[in-house]
């Protein structure tokens, strides 16, 4: 028998295209088919592995020349002016596809580019500022899937607002996006060296992505003494202000020359460019350390599933091998202890639904500090405007809350839904170990009292609240509109009206940020409440699995065990010869 999980090292082929399939043949054999499901679900995990990779950077730094060049073709619209602040996720197809997803309701649209001029001009039509200002089509985000070499490796590339740019409030979603990616990849230029915006938006990133390196573009501005000493200027900007603290990673590129040098088909002239450095390591590093690191999690989930199958089989053989007395006795003895983990199972969802009201309690603080902190904010804003202008001008503060709000509460956002996803990692992490406990406590109980084999493993698979990045879209309310004064009003000495207008300024901000922080609360309300109820459901699931598998094993073993003798020996030579097969496959996991 093996004696435990021990770390090995194969190549994913093996795993997904060998030996899970050969578990799925043994599992529908045995009729083991939740077992059989989950395993197909993780050999599906393990074939579309992807490495999320965020491009970042500011407007004419190159992040869609550079992404053109990956790619191989000017597929992306490039221009002069900025973009429109819209995410383009990038992944593997068999041709050129692009999705656009828009806000609220209304129906993607889809369309098959036969080239790459025709899937430019399409996309322009979405992303770009002079056919889409200030995205009125309402634009969430781009879903483009292409043929590109690179693109194979499960790498998937997202071309993110410009940061710095008209829409400020990007920049924070860019931010709060960050998180549910692999790893950033900041683009630069020495036209001109990188700025105060860029350094300031670094420091944030630092915290927010596991792996960050950099990209030095338009090398072929430069000689090569000029590149050199902006190199070294940059590395020193990272180091001392930007707060990297150990050698920044950097490839210098030509993005232009590089896209030149592929459509060309000049190996000689695309090394000259330093594009091939840039895609080495993004294949051969980055999404190779994400597939290994992949593949040693499913090995360890597919290892588990094998040793509860093993012991399902074992205990089935062992009871078919027993007298039907003992069986009996058996089976009792083990409905008499079970009864006291139901218990524990009991009290333990009593827990989780306690410590999912005191999140909901933490998050009606976290929405309170927040009126609190945005409340003055806007009110500087509207007396910096009123001193300003020297009137009350309600037009040019519209104007002014237009472009702070969303900037502002995108902002609060991210610190509030960082702080509330933190809390219930922790949370359900702690309810998880409880429910390994739990089913070990269950397992250890049918081995103990059926005398069969028994070896420790992995008992849950770790419950996951987000597997995929996706782009988030706040709808932010900018409205604000102060009563006017009824004639009553008017005829008040101006002392007295102007605090009479302060006092409704005052009215309309309050109600201005609990609009905004009620989107906020019922927003990260519904993702608290779905994370614990589907915690709930697969921790149910998960215990309701392990006693039933249980319950067929020795039913199975009861009701034949009034077979004729001839057949019982029959199942029991076909078991264990399922059983070695088994073992076999569990020694090479």
């Amino acid at each position: 028998m093996n004696q435990g999980f021990q770390k090995k090292s194969f190549p994913g082929a093996e795993l997904g295209s060998e030996l899970i399939p050969h578990l799925i043949v043994i599992f529908n054999a045995l009729g083991y088919t939740d077992l059989s499901l989950r395993l197909t679900a993780l050999q599906e995990r393990l074939f579309e592995g992807r490495f999320f990779l965020a491009v970042l950077g500011q407007f004419k730094r190159g992040k869609s020349s550079l992404i053109n060049a990956l790619l191989g073709e000017e597929l992306l619209p490039t221009s002069v002016v900025p973009l429109t602040a819209v995410p383009t996720f990038i992944r593997t197809g068999t041709g050129r596809k692009a999705k656009i997803i828009f806000k609220g309701d209304k129906p993607a649209q889809e369309f098959l580019g036969t080239d790459s001029d025709s899937m430019r001009e399409y996309l322009a039509k979405y992303v770009s500022e002079e056919l889409n200002p200030s995205n009125r089509l309402g634009v969430e985000q781009v879903e483009i899937e292409h043929p590109a070499q690179i693109l194979k490796s499960g790498l998937v590339l997202i071309d993110t607002p410009g940061i710095g740019s008209t829409f400020e409030h990007n920049t924070e979603a860019t931010l709060n996006f960050l998180p549910q990616c692999d790893a950033g990849l900041f683009v630069v230029s020495a036209d001109p060296p990188i700025t105060n915006v860029e350094v300031d938006f670094l420091k944030e990133v630092y915290s927010k992505v596991n792996c960050l390196f950099f990209v030095f573009n338009k090398i072929d501005y430069l000689n090569q003494k000029d590149r050199e000493k902006s190199l070294t200027f940059f590395r020193e900007v990272l180091q001392e202000k930007a707060g990297d603290q150990g050698a920044p990673i950097i490839f210098p590129v030509s993005s232009l020359l590089s896209l030149r040098a592929k459509l060309d088909g000049s190996v000689s002239e695309l090394e000259k460019t330093g594009l091939k450095q840039l895609e080495d390591y993004l294949v051969k590093f980055l999404a190779q350390e994400k597939e290994t690191a992949l593949l040693e999690a499913i090995r360890k989930k597919v290892y588990s599933l094998s040793q509860e199958a093993l012991m399902r089989l074992n205990l089935t053989i062992k009871s078919l091998k027993m007298p039907a007395e003992q069986l009996e006795q058996k089976r009792a003895l083990l409905e008499e202890k079970l009864k006291s983990v139901q218990e524990q199972k009991q009290v333990q969802k009593d827990l989780i639904e306690g410590d999912r009201k005191r999140v909901l309690e933490n998050l009606e603080e976290l929405v309170q500090e927040l009126r609190n902190r945005a409340i003055p904010k806007l009110q500087m804003v509207i007396n910096q405007t009123r001193a300003e202008k020297g009137i009350f001008d309600e037009k040019f503060l519209q104007t002014k809350l237009e472009q702070i709000i969303p900037t502002l509460f995108e902002h609060e956002y991210g610190v509030l839904f960082r702080s509330l996803e933190e809390r219930v990692k922790k949370v359900l992490n702690k309810h998880q170990q409880r429910g390994e406990q739990l089913i070990e406590e269950v397992r250890k109980i049918a081995i103990e009292i059926f005398e069969i084999p028994f070896s420790s493993w992995e008992t849950l698979e770790s419950f996951e609240l987000e597997k995929n990045p996706h782009w988030v879209t706040h709808q932010w309310n900018c409205s604000f509109g102060v009563p006017p004064l009824d004639w009553i009003e008017l005829l008040l000495p101006r002392r007295i009206r102007d605090s009479k207008i302060q006092r409704k300024i005052e009215e309309q901000i309050d109600d201005l940020v609990c609009r905004n922080a009620e989107n906020i609360r019922w927003s990260s309300l519904q993702i608290i409440q779905d994370s614990f109820r589907k915690f709930s459901e697969f921790l149910d699931q998960r215990f309701a699995e392990i006693i039933s598998s249980i319950s067929e094993a020795l039913n199975f073993a009861y009701l034949k065990r009034r077979e004729q003798a001839e057949a019982v020996a029959e199942q029991i030579r076909i078991f264990e010869k399922s059983e070695k097969q088994l073992s076999r496959v569990i020694e090479k996991l």
